[in-house]
C-alpha cells in the first residue's frame, strides 16, 4: 500500500490518499474494498477503493490512527500509522 498524508495548515483537517497494491498480482483489482480510518474512539472516516485500489480520506486531526482495509467479510488488514503531527500555521510574516 502507498500512502500520502497532507495536513492542511489553514485548518484542523488532514488528507490521506492511498492505493492498495498486490505486488505478487499486479493486475489484481481492489475496486469497492472498504477502507476505514480508526481513531482511539472509533471510526474517523470511511470510503471504498476505486478501480485501481485508490482511496482518499479527509478527517479532523487525530494523532493516533490506523487504516483498516476490508479484504473479506470477516478478514481485514490493519495498518497502524506513525503518530501524526498538526500542521504548523504560518503567521503570514517572513522571518
Amino acid at each position: 500500500m502507498e500512502l500520502l498524508i497532507e495536513p492542511d495548515d489553514r485548518s484542523n483537517r488532514i488528507a490521506l490518499a492511498g492505493q492498495i497494491l498486490d505486488s505478487a498480482k499486479p493486475d489484481r483489482r481492489f475496486e469497492r474494498i472498504p477502507v476505514t480510518l480508526q481513531g482511539w474512539k472509533g471510526p474517523v472516516a470511511r470510503t471504498t477503493a476505486g478501480e485501481f485500489g485508490e482511496f482518499y480520506l479527509n478527517f479532523n486531526f487525530q494523532s493516533i490512527v490506523t487504516v483498516e482495509i476490508g479484504i473479506a467479510e470477516t478478514r481485514g488488514i490493519t495498518i497502524p500509522l506513525p503518530p501524526l503531527e498538526r500542521a504548523r500555521r504560518s503567521s503570514g510574516r517572513d522571518s
